[in-house]
């Protein structure tokens, strides 16, 4: 029996409003998988327990004595998460030079023990204390008619240590900077000689670096999140078949 014209504009209607609904559920689908998607990026966030950064200054040498250099480090804005502990690292190096004469009849050798003492403060609070040295031994030729200069004398110290004082961390919560003040001086040791003229330059720099162990601010919960953005396609997609549903019995 041939299909009138009102029957052929149903079946029309029919296949336009089933490509719809299957163009609805792929854009679905799409939804879906970027929900998942921004679910495994919340998820890595959220696992990120504690994190860290760091500060560091230094001190080029400079003639000792050195007394209460700042040495001036960047504080930890809370704005990032709780701060949980502070790890500090402090190291100082002398540099230096010798010069002797040996005055004295017999040949002979002069030892040289070079270094110093390095201190770290904050606040008036004593954190380290370093005591770099090292030994040298040098030949005198006897009668020396002159100096005889060394020039590289060098020795290192370095030191660590983590605090997690809630009282303590608050000195470096800010978001401005932290002095700490170092301070240096020579104490070399010379022996060997009997009659004979010895002098010793001494150099010392710093260097301090604060690393700060943190918890990050908290994310959304990542089921939370994906949960809220499912609801929400599912009912984007309730009301847009309502609406074509209607349409299809008007027409």
């Amino acid at each position: 029996m041939p299909i009138s014209s009102r029957g052929k504009l149903k079946i029309k209607h029919k296949h336009i409003y089933k490509a719809i609904i299957t163009s609805m559920n792929t854009k679905l689908l799409s939804i879906i998988t970027a929900g998942t998607t921004f679910f495994s990026i919340v998820a890595m966030t959220g696992s990120a327990n504690a994190a860290s950064l760091s500060s560091t200054a230094s001190v080029g040498y400079a003639l000792t004595d050195i007394v209460d250099t700042p040495l001036s480090i960047q504080q930890f804005n809370s704005n990032l998460g709780q701060l949980q502990s502070v790890t500090l690292d402090f190291t100082s190096a002398f540099l230096g030079d010798v010069s002797y004469q040996n005055k004295g009849s017999r040949p002979t050798t002069v030892n040289v023990d070079f270094g110093g003492e390095a201190d770290l403060t904050l606040n008036n609070q004593s954190l380290f204390t370093l005591n770099p040295s090292q030994h040298y031994s040098y030949a005198a030729p006897a009668k020396a008619s002159s100096l005889t200069k060394v020039d590289g004398l060098t020795t290192k110290a370095s030191q660590t240590a983590t605090y997690t004082n809630a009282n303590f961390l608050q000195f470096f919560i800010g978001t401005g900077s932290l002095d700490f003040l170092f301070s240096a001086y020579a104490n070399p040791n010379v022996s060997g000689l009997g009659n004979g003229t010895v002098s010793i330059d001494t150099n010392a720099d710093a260097n301090v670096q604060v690393t700060y162990k943190y918890k990050p601010q908290t994310v959304p919960e990542p089921r939370a999140t994906l949960g809220i953005g499912l609801i929400a396609a599912l009912g984007l997609l309730s009301q847009r078949k309502k609406s074509f549903s209607k349409c299809s019995v008007l027409n």
